[in-house]
């Protein structure tokens, strides 16, 4: 027949996507499972901070990047890309949950109570801050807690722009790569 395979290709290309999408959310709903919201002995925290919020922030960003393919596709299903896009909503609250209540545990460890939370505001090129200033807020935020990875992930999906987020999307797991590009890209303070 004169008919390409292209289609063909693409429909197996979508299925297998679909499969691998379903598994990342299979594997993530696994972990969220556990209502943290809830008060927690202080070994638990440290546990699911140091065990299981690693392995999430990679099905994270392995879900984020496929839903990325997956929400481009003309054919896709918009009841799994919903259902990814609310697992993945879901993950980030539980994620930042168990961040938050071992940033609690940190407190108390170092004695730092004393400290003010650092209000960040996100980053936009036409923003009101310049990415010096961005930066300077995001490091005294962070500072001494979280991976280098959650700090990445907090940085690229909550605190940048749509436009800065398309830009870096290649870089997003890598915290100094990101801060660089930031500072690359951004750092000619014209005043």
């Amino acid at each position: 027949s004169c008919r390409s395979n292209a289609p063909m290709h693409t429909q197996d290309g979508l299925l297998a996507l679909e499969r691998k999408l379903i598994s990342l959310k299979g594997k993530i709903s696994r972990i969220i499972k556990k209502d943290v919201r809830v008060d927690l002995p202080e070994e638990q925290v440290h546990s699911l901070y140091k065990k299981k919020l690693p392995i999430l922030e990679e099905y994270i960003s392995s879900a984020d990047d496929e839903a990325i393919k997956y929400n481009n596709h003309p054919s896709k299903n918009t009841r799994i890309a919903r259902a990814i896009h609310n697992t993945l909503q879901e993950a980030d609250v539980w994620t930042e949950t168990v961040n938050e209540k071992y940033d609690e545990l940190e407190i108390v460890e170092i004695d730092a109570s004393d400290r003010i939370p650092v209000e960040i505001t996100p980053f936009s090129p036409m923003g009101s801050q310049n990415v010096f200033e961005f930066l300077h807020d995001f490091d005294e935020s962070y500072k001494g807690r979280r991976t280098d990875l959650s700090k990445a992930t907090k940085l690229w999906r909550s605190l940048l722009s749509n436009q800065v987020k398309m830009d870096t999307d290649q870089i997003k797991n890598n915290l100094p790569r990101l801060i660089d590009h930031l500072i690359e890209n951004y750092g000619d303070v014209d005043t």
